[in-house]
């Protein structure tokens, strides 16, 4: 196979690692070796076609030295990456040898592949992901898992990650096992597209980052629990299908606080804010079958949200603890159209907090909106994913910009520009493998434009000073501009962009509902930013399409002006879908707006500081399910604020709490009274002001007919 090594990709077949990918030899020892060597050089591990036997746990950890907000920091941008080949007829598979030492006992979990942060290299994994904040960017992408026989102690998978830290497309057998994957991802990461087979539970969410968000997943046949979830704030499932033959609790989800008053993502030293609050679900678009006996959809103590979500044979749809059971019908398909129910949530250092139901600003008592024999769309999961022929530095036809004809340099120096964009308008799949790719002039993509990279904090576009079409703050400048058209194919994939100075900012977005934005990273030369005179991305014109794990969390100590936006979308109403929004830190008047725009949907919004986090203008059909996040707004604001807006949907709207006497955090901002912010604020037509009482977390508050556009 030819050297990949210069694009940045190191091949685990290849010298000095020689994994053996015909499946009979054992390459843990060479596999671990590869992906010591990958991350200490920030390369990604590069799984060719074939079978890699293990016999013990792969550590993937994200390290560096801490020097917290220093050019490019080793820590945050020096993830593991882990990715497999699309190039064979099936994905490339970690299979766990049968009857593995230390993988025999089912009350002494055991991982196969283990994410986790800092520390020592080799040691014992805590019982639970660690409560900690969550490592970034890691990927777990394109590679299937099999638990082998005599393993019923073994778990997958552990991944509790932050921003970009994903897992996709992957099959994870775990029939042989015990758990699939454990750690839910948030807080701009997520889970798409994967299967997982079999085990005791297939998503161990004890412990999460705050708004964990999940979409197009599978599970089959787990003999205890599809989802299980104690986690942070909210879990968002979007195109999740369970399908089962054992007459189980789906999904299971519990507030620990409430019922326990403690909680497994606790350790001494965590605050307990950082606890309150777990269990919150919010499902759309999905469907549970119960294929032999029937079982129970959805437990739960906390604050259930469902949207669109279809279940066939269930005897109970959901058994909530406090407010008793939606029942089901044997044998037949039930559509809920909607189901929203709050709960008591147990006080909080002496505050009585509710998880009210507002429907057009008065308060239900729930809604339970249930057909019965209504199957659901085929399209149900497949709306949300990307399809098998997604673009990679594979695909035939991809060219290598740093290969003839246009010889990109990639080393931060050399200006890449005439390069970079020669390849753009001479093909359609574009690949910048690792590189730092320097331009002068902003990039113009065609309409089916993919432009491709290994990983993104490897392949980044940079402006490295104010220069070019970059030099005038007054007039800033995209690093990347689609065309206006709503029909446009356009992708970003696995890059990402670095802007120095006022005169350029990241993105120009003008492409339509079939384009896609795939791990995008907006990296900084350091997080604490002088003040920003501009916004750093635009969404306008026929701007829409689907983004998956967007994250931009850039701040300045003191303030940015008051227009600065990390997110700025104005004038679309083409469908517009971001799966894990998490937009923080901004020291502006809201870190994310929505102006004179429609049918745009959040799946997940995670947020810090004290200045709003979204605020919508003049728009309709806007719709956010959950959110979660350290943001306690400065008094008489709120986490969202809605001027003159129509057909609005926010779903289970829960944070976690910072009060004074925490005092000022630098990403956080300051801890406030709960007393004197709302999470909502909305600005009537006629100019009268509503609020959601300082101590509500909304399960739901809906107005008007917020519709879902595809």
């Amino acid at each position: 196979m030819a050297d990949t090594s210069f694009n940045g990709i190191l091949n685990v077949t290849v010298s000095p690692f020689n994994a053996d990918p015909s499946g009979k030899k054992d390459c843990t020892s060479a596999l671990q070796a590869a992906i010591d060597s990958a991350q200490a050089k920030r390369m990604v591990v590069f799984f060719p076609p074939g079978i890699y036997k293990v016999s013990n746990t792969l550590y993937c950890r994200q390290s560096g030295i801490k020097e917290r907000y220093s050019d490019w920091d080793p820590e945050i941008y020096s993830p593991v990456v882990l990715m497999g080949s699309r190039t064979g007829k099936n994905r490339p598979k970690i299979f766990l040898a049968p009857n593995s030492p230390g993988y025999s006992d089912p009350d002494k979990r055991k991982l196969v592949v283990y994410y986790h942060m800092g520390g020592k290299l080799f040691h014992e994994p805590p019982t639970y992901p660690q409560p900690g904040p969550g490592f970034i960017d890691n990927k777990f992408v394109g590679i299937d898992i099999e638990i082998g026989k005599g393993n019923p102690g073994a778990v997958a998978i552990r991944m509790r990650g932050a921003q970009g830290s994903v897992i996709e497309d992957a099959t994870i057998n775990v029939t042989k096992g015990i758990i699939g994957i454990e750690g839910a991802g948030g807080s701009g990461g997520g889970y798409t597209n994967v299967t997982v087979i079999g085990g005791k539970i297939g998503l161990d969410a004890s412990t999460s980052l705050e708004t964990p968000t999940i979409t197009g997943l599978n599970f089959i046949n787990q003999t205890e629990h599809a989802i299980l979830y104690y986690g942070r704030q909210t879990l968002v499932g979007t195109g999740i299908k369970i399908h089962t033959k054992y007459p189980v609790t789906a999904v299971f989800a519990e507030d620990l606080w409430t019922s326990k008053q403690t909680s497994i993502d606790n350790e001494p030293g965590v605050q307990d804010q950082k606890t309150a609050w777990n269990g919150p679900v919010s499902f759309v678009d999905s469907e549970i079958i119960f294929e032999k006996k029937p079982g129970v959809a959805f437990q739960s103590n906390a604050a259930v949200y469902l949207n669109n979500v279809f279940i066939k044979n269930a005897d109970i749809l959901v058994n909530h603890t406090e407010k008793g059971k939606l029942p089901g019908k044997q044998g037949k398909w039930m559509h809920i159209e909607e189901y929203a129910q709050g709960y008591t949530m147990y006080p909080f250092v002496g505050y009585q907090y509710s998880s009210p139901v507002y429907k057009d600003r008065i308060k239900q008592p729930g809604i339970a909106n249930v057909k019965e024999g209504v199957v659901p769309p085929e399209d149900l999961q497949s709306r949300h994913v990307w399809d098998q022929n997604f673009p990679s530095w594979e695909s035939s036809g991809a060219i290598n910009v740093k290969e003839a004809p246009y010889f990109a340099r990639g080393d931060g120096k050399t200006d890449d520009t005439e390069a970079i964009q020669k390849a753009i308008n001479e093909n359609e799949i574009i690949f910048l493998p690792k590189g730092m790719y320097r331009i002068t002039q902003t990039l113009d993509l065609k309409s089916n434009t993919k432009l491709v990279g290994i990983a993104p904090h490897l392949s980044v576009i940079t402006v490295i000073e104010p220069e070019g079409s970059f030099a005038d703050p007054n007039n800033p400048q995209p690093i990347l501009r689609t065309t206006d058209d709503a029909d446009a194919s356009t992708i970003l994939s696995y890059i990402g962009t670095w802007p120095t100075g006022n005169g350029a900012y990241n993105l120009l977005w003008r492409s339509g509902r079939n384009s896609v934005i795939r791990n995008w990273l907006i990296l900084h030369e350091n997080m604490m930013l002088p003040i920003r005179t501009h916004k750093s991305t635009i969404v306008t014109g026929n701007g829409g399409g689907r983004w998956y794990n967007y994250s931009e969390w850039t701040w300045n100590l003191e303030h940015m002006i008051p227009s600065y936006r990390h997110l700025y979308i104005e004038g679309t109403s083409e469908p517009f879908r971001i799966y894990q929004c998490n937009t923080e830190h901004a020291r502006s008047d809201a870190n994310m707006e929505i102006r004179n725009a429609e049918n745009i949907t959040l799946y997940g919004v995670k947020s810090e500081g004290n200045y709003p986090v979204i605020l919508i203008r003049h728009s309709k059909n806007i719709r956010v399910f959950g959110y979660g996040g350290s943001a306690p707004p400065w008094p008489n604001n709120s986490l969202f604020l809605i001027e003159y807006s129509k057909n609005i949907l926010f779903a289970n709207i829960f944070d976690m709490v910072r009060l004074p006497h925490d005092g000022m955090a630098y990403l956080a901002g300051y801890g406030q009274e709960p007393i004197v912010w709302h999470a909502i604020i909305e600005r009537l037509d006629n100019g009268i002001w509503f609020k959601t009482e300082p101590l509500e977390r909304p399960v739901l508050y809906k107005t008007g007919r917020p519709l879902d556009i595809w």
